[in-house]
């Protein structure tokens, strides 16, 4: 019994450790935005938000429909006007590329 209890002792040490090697080589590569891909990226991320959130109060729903017309208007126009301009980016097209399955995923265009 002792045995087992010290294997799964070193065992948990040991996957904690590699967690936080995972973590850390994480934090070390951030991803790094074009300021204007950043920008867009933002925008597609609120209006997936706000889009997303139900409410059965008048007052939430008037400020979601806001906020819904304020975010979502022009989001594939300018995901297209990004490509253009950043088409011999790769890295650019590649953060692109994800920012629009995140805005695919969520409304299905």
């Amino acid at each position: 019994m002792r045995q087992i209890k010290k294997n799964m002792f070193h065992s948990s040490v040991v996957l904690s450790f590699f967690f936080m090697l995972q973590s850390i080589a994480f934090a070390a590569s951030p991803v790094i935005l074009k300021k204007e891909v950043s920008a867009y990226r933002d925008q597609v991320e609120a209006c997936i938000h706000f889009s997303g959130e139900p409410s059965d109060d008048p007052v939430r729903a008037a400020q979601l429909k806001r906020e819904i017309k304020k975010f979502c208007p022009g989001i594939p126009q300018e995901g297209k006007r990004l490509r253009e301009k950043y088409k011999n980016d790769p890295r650019t097209i590649e953060d692109l590329d994800r920012i629009a399955a995140e805005y695919r995923a969520a409304f299905g265009e």
